[in-house]
């Protein structure tokens, strides 16, 4: 796979930020996967049942029912360091805000965060309040990309078809600080 997207529930829903982040990883090209982490993972996968993907990574375990950053933190570390995408792409959303930070520093991977462009291998993202855009390119192989509210359209989806893997990973309870 070249991108992963992490897909983000909303009460059992896909939260639209994931939507727009499925395009934006449409968008780089190369195959795409997304994991949905939670106890309502397949119930959010059905919802993206006519969507391009390669694959959908479904994982359920008690210390990710519901969001909790050192439970995504740690299964989603484990799927990158396994998978090796080249990009990993998120939604802007409160819940990337706290543990993509966490991810970026744990696999040592650059995280290029609130990204309102993309053209060619280059990320446009506001900096300064707002007052001015950086364009930025990542010369490491690996990323971690989020991206705005808007910045892509749901409505460019592409249609197609894709496979569900559930996978079963163990974490220590230890590893859950909060």
């Amino acid at each position: 796979m070249k991108t992963l997207v992490v897909l983000e529930s909303n009460r059992g829903f896909l939260h639209r930020l994931s939507k727009e982040a499925i395009v934006a990883a449409q968008s780089l090209g190369g195959k795409v996967s997304a994991i949905i982490l939670g106890k309502d993972a397949e119930i959010v996968a059905s919802e993206l049942e006519n969507i391009k993907l390669e694959e959908i990574l479904i994982v359920k375990n008690e210390y990710v029912d519901s969001y909790n950053a050192d439970g995504y933190t740690e299964i989603i570390s484990r799927i990158i360091q396994k998978e090796s995408p080249e990009n990993i792409v998120l939604g802007h959303t409160y819940q990337t805000r706290d543990f993509a930070p966490r991810l970026s520093a744990r696999l040592n991977i650059p995280f290029i965060p609130d990204i309102i462009f993309k053209s060619e291998e280059r990320f446009t993202k506001q900096v300064f309040n707002s007052k001015l855009n950086a364009s930025i390119k990542c010369l490491n192989e690996q990323k971690i990309l989020s991206f705005q509210s808007a910045a892509f359209s749901e409505e460019d989806l592409i249609p197609g078809d894709n496979k569900t893997r559930l996978l079963d990973i163990t974490i220590d309870s230890s590893l859950i600080r909060s």
